[in-house]
């Protein structure tokens, strides 16, 4: 019994270590880490008049849980976004509130992005993205496909 406690409180104690030296910078892709500016973004994410060249009708749809730490920090990233006025609607879905939905997209890992647009799947991804990321991830998935000639 008491060598169970001893083990469960180092491994408690490691995992606190880890979280702290994350959001302190300590360990790289910490949730305080600073975000890309939107000045390093590439140039073909943008019309003419600056605004980004993203179609009308885009929602997002982000499967996560409060107990995973790339869900979290991924919101982190959507903030950015918002910020930078990227014309998308976000749904987040918590897979332990509502596993019916997430059943219904097959979510196995988290996060899981799902890009519709105009109510159509675009695009799909599984994992952590930077906000630079999101974007050339939203843009190259809207972008009429090039065609040969």
């Amino acid at each position: 019994m008491k060598n169970s406690t001893l083990m469960t409180l180092l491994v408690v104690g490691c995992l606190c270590l880890v979280v702290l030296s994350i959001n302190r910078g300590v360990i790289p892709g910490g949730l305080m880490g600073e975000p890309a500016s939107i000045e390093d973004l590439d140039q073909r994410l943008f019309k003419a008049d600056g605004s980004f060249d993203l179609p009308d009708g885009l929602v997002l749809m982000k499967f996560g849980a409060t107990w995973c730490p790339p869900c979290r920090k991924i919101d982190h990233e959507f903030q950015t976004l918002k910020r930078w006025n990227v014309p998308m609607e976000i749904q987040k879905v918590d897979v332990d509130q509502d596993p019916e939905l997430a059943a219904q997209y097959q979510v196995n890992s988290i996060p899981r992005l799902i890009l519709f647009q105009d109510g159509r799947k675009v695009a799909d991804a599984v994992g952590f993205q930077s906000a630079k990321q999101l974007t050339e991830w939203l843009h190259d998935a809207t972008s009429p496909p090039l065609t040969g000639g």
